[in-house]
């Protein structure tokens, strides 16, 4: 997936799901990250890093609010994309908003990485 890709792939999602900015995260099997950054209003990617780094058997989540305001946004949500080979990465949706993230804001979001884990092994 091309950078431009996952920017237009960003703009529709955000018909679903609100958001400013989307970090897409894949991880090799050596622990290498690769990272997609796409924002609506030019942020620094680097500025909108993560966190605290996603942990083996991640789980979807809403971001804590500390956690998004540490990197300058609202709120946000991250969850984990599996690849078949046993490696795999991380979607991170961030809204400016605070509270912009729902109860189906989840379910949405998982929706939306098992589609990218799809295009990813194609």
């Amino acid at each position: 997936m091309t950078t431009e890709e996952f920017r237009k792939l960003s703009a529709v999602a955000a018909l679903l799901i609100p958001h400013d900015a989307a970090r897409l995260t894949l991880r090799s099997p050596d622990g290498l990250d690769a990272h997609l950054f796409s924002s609506t209003d030019g942020a620094d990617p680097n500025a909108a890093g993560d966190v605290i780094p996603p942990a083996d058997g991640d789980v979807a989540r809403l971001m804590t609010e500390e956690e998004a305001r540490a990197i300058g946004f609202g709120a946000g949500v991250r969850v984990p994309i599996p690849f078949r080979d046993g490696t795999g990465g991380f979607l991170t949706l961030l809204a400016r908003r605070p509270q912009a993230c729902g109860a189906d804001t989840i379910e949405k979001a998982q929706t939306l990485a098992d589609y990218v884990s799809t295009v990813l092994w194609q």
